[in-house]
């Protein structure tokens, strides 16, 4: 199952699938969501199957993951380095931490632009790179990236697919405009409230990559330090190559119809090189854009969530295979081209690496349950939903899975679907918030965030607790629905930080 703002995205497609129209609440156009292409796809694909929304999630993630294999595997092929592409495709297919992360749309912008990348028609890849920055907007850089390698080897301004990839995207920004009334998603304002107003929340590069590098330990075992680094210098086996002078192989043979497919191994077996240096172009396009979300994300000095490590984390899973190759390709060079010798080399310095990796991998595989304070946020929106009327409303922090399965209107305190709630946000003001916008139920976890409206002395004589959920450890959820005929303070401004 996928994490709770994953929902956000199932809950617009639910609502256009329902006759609704793209909207998070009925009859609010809030542009709430990053990965809008990616619910338009799943409203078309329930609308269909009539499969449930959180299935086709999983299952278009499924099939972008391995589409991303396959298309490095076909540019690894191309260059000699079908090893390399074959390991690093399964590292990704089967990494736990990829499938935590599973209904989000990086998986789709990722799989457009690697395409994009190997496709001989200038015209065809720009559009298959603009739909990316419709499943996500900041697919943008991926864009830019791949045109930046079009005129490296061309050397030229790639005109023709900058204008179709423009064409694209400026078409969904006017999409979002007209019917959003917001060319940019609503939660970049609201996330970058969350950095300013709560402190708890990392940004930066002190306060970003810290919170994953805690998942990665989870996710690919004891020796992650070690895979992370071997990943990342991986990078410069993926942009430059290395490893001996053997034959090209396979590479060499490509690329002779003109055209983009191959052009950079065609152009370097012109000028007399008898092995191309680095991947093809979409492995160089993985590495530039593995590299640049991960300074990207810290610059823009934004809270940390873990999809937004899911570029960098599937550009490390390749580096490794790559950078072994390569080390036991130039071993087997300097041996006097003795494959056998290089491949066991490169086996030998692999195969501890995949000893922390399965395990820990598996692991999450065969034990994973979704996280339990979502499966309690399930159960109490079924329970509001069995429990009121459709136009009664419920307050939260966190919206995904209590909108999704309550099927009920919510207000979102930390303001990506409610933009009044922003300014509250950033002076760290959710009882504010609540007051602006006060709704019929009102949940609290023991999670702790919805502590401050709690406890305010007014808030049990206007509302009483009729339903908890206990998880054990004395952790639970309370809803509370409003006393009939009960008073609430006014509205008021946000009030500033003490």
């Amino acid at each position: 199952m996928a994490p709770d703002d994953f929902f956000v995205t199932y809950r617009y497609a639910w609502n256009l699938a329902g006759g609704n129209g793209f909207v998070f609440n009925p009859g609010e156009r809030v542009f709430g969501l990053t990965d809008p292409g990616l619910g338009l796809l799943l409203a078309a694909l329930h609308l269909v199957t009539r499969l449930p929304i959180p299935w086709l999630g999983t299952a278009v993630t499924g099939a972008a993951l391995v589409g991303i294999a396959l298309v490095l595997l076909l540019d690894g092929r191309e260059r000699g380095r079908t090893p390399e592409a074959l390991v690093g495709g399964t590292l990704i297919v089967g990494s736990s931490f990829l499938w935590v992360n599973q209904g989000g749309g990086v998986f789709f912008a990722l799989l457009f632009l690697l395409i994009a990348a190997r496709l001989r028609s200038p015209v065809r890849a720009g559009l298959l790179a603009g739909l990316a920055v419709w499943m996500r907007p900041d697919a943008a850089l991926g864009v830019g990236l791949l045109g930046l390698l079009l005129g490296i080897e061309k050397r030229r301004l790639p005109w023709t697919y900058l204008l179709a990839a423009g064409g694209v995207a400026s078409a969904g920004v006017l999409a979002a405009w007209s019917w959003f009334g917001s060319p940019l998603p609503n939660t970049l304002a609201a996330k970058h409230a969350m950095t300013v107003g709560m402190t708890e929340v990392g940004s930066g590069f002190r306060g970003f990559w810290p919170r994953a590098f805690r998942l990665m330990s989870r996710h690919w075992g004891p020796w992650w330090t070690l895979m992370t680094g071997v990943g990342l210098a991986g990078h410069a086996a993926m942009l430059l190559g290395g490893g001996g002078r053997g034959s090209a192989g396979p590479a060499q043979a490509t690329g002779s119809e003109g055209g983009w497919e191959g052009a950079s191994a065609h152009e370097g077996a012109e000028q007399g090189r008898t092995e191309p240096r680095g991947g093809g172009r979409a492995t160089r396009l993985l590495a530039l854009v593995s590299l640049a979300m991960a300074l990207a994300y810290p610059l823009l000095e934004v809270p940390f969530f873990s999809w937004y490590a899911v570029p960098t984390a599937v550009g490390v899973l390749y580096g490794v295979p790559y950078l072994t190759g390569a080390l036991g390709r130039g071993l087997a060079a300097r041996l006097g081209r003795r494959q056998m010798v290089g491949a066991a080399a490169a086996t030998a310095i692999l195969a501890p690496l995949l000893l922390s990796f399965v395990p820990a991998t598996w692991r999450w595989h065969t034990q994973y349950q979704w996280q339990r304070h979502l499966r309690t946020y399930r159960e109490a929106a079924l329970w509001i939903r069995d429990h009121s009327a459709p136009q009664d409303a419920l307050a939260y922090v966190e919206i995904g899975v209590m909108s999704f399965y309550s099927e009920r209107p919510l207000v979102d305190l930390l303001g990506l679907v409610t933009p009044g709630a922003i300014p509250y946000v950033e002076a760290d003001d959710l009882v504010g918030a609540f007051l602006a916008h006060p709704t019929r139920f009102v949940i609290h976890h023991s999670r702790g965030r919805m502590s401050p409206l709690i406890q305010r002395r007014w808030f049990p004589r206007a509302y009483e607790a009729v339903a908890y959920f206990h998880e054990g450890d004395g952790r639970g959820l309370t809803i509370y629905q409003r006393r009939p005929g009960s008073k609430l303070p006014r509205p008021r401004p946000p009030r500033e930080r003490r």
